[in-house]
Order: C-alpha cells, then sequence, then structure tokens
C-alpha cells in the first residue's frame, strides 16, 4: 500500500510532508462492504501535502496538473492561496482526482500553519485528522515535533472529559471524538458512526499511540488501574478517574492557547479571574494566566462543559469554512458528485 503511495506522490511537486489517512487508508468496519456492493468501486484515498511555500507549490501544479483545479486556477497560485486563508481553515483541497488506477482528495497546506494547528487547536481541521492513525510518507522533523504536543494534549483533554470508570476503547472514543464535536457535517454528508467505525478499524493503532499517555497519567496517580490487571496497561485495560482538583487544574492550565481563548470567549458573562482574560492577547498568554483559569475550571462543576463547548466552537467554525472553500475548489459538478459519495456513505452507516 505505501508503495501505491509513494508513486502518486511522484506526480506532484516536491512536498515537505505528506500523509495519507481516512477510510481509504484505515478500514472501517462494514462501511465499505455496502457502499463498495453498490458502487463497485475502491474508496478515494485522501492525502495531507504540507509544503514551504503554497503559492510556488499550487503555481507548479498547475502547470504540471491543470485538471486538478476548478476555475479557481484561471485566477492564478495567489489567489488558490488567498481562498485557502481568508474563505476556507488553512488547507486547499483538489477532490475526485484520478491518478492512475486511483482516485485521490489532496490537500495542500504550509508547513507553518500545520505546525501552528497541531501546537494551538486554533482550526483542529489537521490537528483532529492527525489525533487518529495516519500512514507517514515524507517526514518533516519540525512537523513531527508538533504533532507529539497533539497527541499530549488531545490525551489531557480526554482525561478532562472522561467519566469516573472507563476502559480504553472508551477512552479512544473521547479522543477522536474531539475533532466531530461541532462539525456540520455530521448527521447530514458524514457516516452517523464515524467515530465508533474509526475507533473499531485503527483500535491497535490508536492504542499504540496514547499508550505512553496513558501511562504516564497513571504513574502521576490520575487514574487507576481496575480488574486483574493492575500494573501494566494493555489494550483491554479499565480505569477509575482519580483527578484531584490540582490535576484538573494543570490539565486545563496545559491545554492549547486556542481552546482556552474560546472557554475566556464563551464565559465572558461569568466572573472569570481578570488575569484569565489576558489570555485573549498574545503577547501575555504566559503560565499564570492558564493557571488562574485552570483553578478556576478546575473547581468548577461545569468545566467539562465550557471545555467542549470551546472545541465544537473550533470545530463548528472550521467544518464551516472548509466546506464553503470545498464548493469552490471542486466546483459545481464534483462538489455534487463528492456530495452525493458522501451521503451514500452516510445512508449506507445507518
Amino acid at each position: 500500500m505505501t508503495d501505491k503511495f509513494n508513486h502518486i506522490l511522484k506526480h506532484f511537486p516536491t512536498i515537505d510532508h505528506a500523509f495519507a489517512y481516512g477510510s481509504g487508508v484505515f478500514g472501517q468496519p462494514g462501511l465499505y462492504d455496502r457502499v463498495k456492493k453498490k458502487a463497485g468501486k475502491q474508496p478515494m484515498i485522501d492525502f495531507v501535502f504540507a509544503v514551504r511555500d503554497p503559492v510556488r507549490w499550487h503555481q507548479e501544479n498547475i502547470e504540471c496538473n491543470p485538471m486538478h483545479y476548478s476555475f479557481v486556477s484561471a485566477c492564478g497560485p495567489t489567489a488558490v492561496q488567498w481562498a485557502t486563508d481568508t474563505i476556507g481553515s488553512g488547507i486547499y483541497y483538489n477532490t475526485l482526482v484520478p491518478v492512475g488506477s486511483s482516485v485521490i482528495k489532496y490537500g495542500v497546506v504550509s508547513v507553518d500553519t500545520l505546525k501552528r494547528d497541531l501546537r494551538d487547536w486554533d482550526t483542529m481541521y489537521l490537528a483532529g485528522r492527525l489525533q487518529k492513525p495516519v500512514n507517514t510518507l515524507i517526514s518533516n522533523d519540525g512537523i513531527v515535533s508538533a504533532q507529539k504536543l497533539n497527541i499530549d494534549s488531545a490525551m489531557k483533554t480526554a482525561l478532562l472529559l472522561c467519566p469516573n470508570t472507563f476502559n480504553v476503547t472508551e477512552l479512544l472514543k473521547i479522543i477522536c471524538s474531539l475533532s466531530y464535536i461541532g462539525d456540520i457535517r455530521l448527521g447530514f454528508a458524514e457516516d452517523s458512526k464515524k467515530v465508533e467505525r474509526i475507533v473499531r478499524g485503527s483500535h491497535d493503532r490508536m492504542f499504540e499511540m496514547y499508550t505512553n499517555g496513558m501511562e504516564k497519567a497513571l504513574e502521576a496517580s490520575m487514574i487507576t488501574l481496575l480488574g486483574p490487571s493492575q500494573s501494566l496497561v494493555n489494550a483491554r485495560s479499565v480505569f477509575r478517574n482519580t483527578l484531584s482538583v490540582s490535576d484538573r487544574t494543570l490539565l486545563y492550565a496545559s491545554l492549547p492557547i486556542h481552546v482556552l481563548r474560546n472557554i475566556v470567549k464563551l464565559k465572558r458573562g461569568d466572573k472569570l479571574p481578570k488575569s484569565a482574560k489576558l489570555l485573549t492577547t498574545s503577547e501575555q498568554a504566559d503560565m499564570t494566566h492558564r493557571l488562574d483559569l485552570g483553578k478556576y475550571l478546575a473547581s468548577s462543576p461545569y468545566g467539562a462543559l465550557a471545555l467542549q463547548r470551546a472545541m465544537a466552537s473550533i470545530v463548528r467554525r472550521s467544518s464551516f469554512r472548509q466546506g464553503l472553500l470545498g464548493i469552490i475548489s471542486a466546483g459545481p459538478f464534483r462538489s455534487a458528485k463528492y456530495l452525493s459519495a458522501k451521503v451514500a456513505k452516510y445512508m449506507a452507516s445507518r
């Protein structure tokens, strides 16, 4: 499979970081069994390409692969990138693109934009995808480092949202759901059982991604193991949530800055600590302000709800903006075809 993906990459200009993801790469039990029978086709393969200079990259790609683009390319690569940054969420997709025997969708994002989303969760559009397994084809050191922060942040967020007792599968579902809270596509053009299918199809890979986080939480006494295996985390482990107020304070304080800023914005009518309100200005977002907000949330019975609402606000906005850009970047014909395929998947999942 990786050889096939690498062959596809040869059709494009230089890429700094690339990965393949989604149901066309990692199976989701039961979904494509029915879709394939109806359509008789293989699922589309999704890629993300991170590049140093998106404008220059699009210019080269428009010259090499003009048919991949809609009418937007007629305005030039600068217009493509303007639409990406102004209308969308920092990534430009070309969809339903035939390459050899495959049909692919590929998104182009700047290296800096991807690193920022992984670190700060300003859109969660790509950070969310990388909280699930992907097949990395070309690696950039800076993005790899930022991805470690992303995984760590996803684990911390999930711990704050976990019930009193939970197993590994339930923890992975909470992590997987972070990037779908507030997604405008769910319930309309997206598989209604998407989170469950992703976890079922990639359970072992996700467990491997988050084992270190579970072990760190265990060592810090934030969680305890229940049942016969009380010293070693495994795929069938059951945990008790033993977070103290101090633990919650530190977890909240260490969340990505864009999440904290959204919490502050959504709770403007509440009596937030004055220093916490300074989180909305980047130059003053230091650890003292983070801790003050963390203490407030940790001692509030509505802390987890505030976190969920902040996540939903981020995801809702980015999914809406990316949906608008998708209509423009794909053009009317491809948009209709892509949407019909999404709806077919949704109907098959019911």
